[in-house]
């Protein structure tokens, strides 16, 4: 093997593997969006039955439901914006 060709693999070896790294980041990416959107959506439907509600009792209910899903989701989104270790 000559020493262009040795280079040549190595460097195909160190492209293929910042690929690999870039996908896989994406695909991270990709899946905490789908969580924040599935969060957000469950946030929104909370809302609407609240809304929707006319007995007091269960109005106070699901808004103390609705505040704790919330500070769960900022958790949750504060969570997976942290730099992981």
């Amino acid at each position: 093997m000559t020493p262009d060709l040795v280079l040549l693999l190595v460097q195909l070896a160190v492209a293929a593997f910042w690929l690999l790294v870039l996908f896989t980041i994406l695909l991270t990416l990709n899946k905490n969006s789908k969580r924040i959107k599935a969060l957000n959506a469950e946030i929104d439907a909370l809302r609407k039955e609240a809304a929707t509600r006319r007995n007091p009792t269960s109005d106070t209910h699901l808004e103390d439901r609705l505040d704790r899903l919330e500070d769960w989701a900022a958790q949750v989104t504060k969570f997976l914006q942290s730099p992981r270790q």
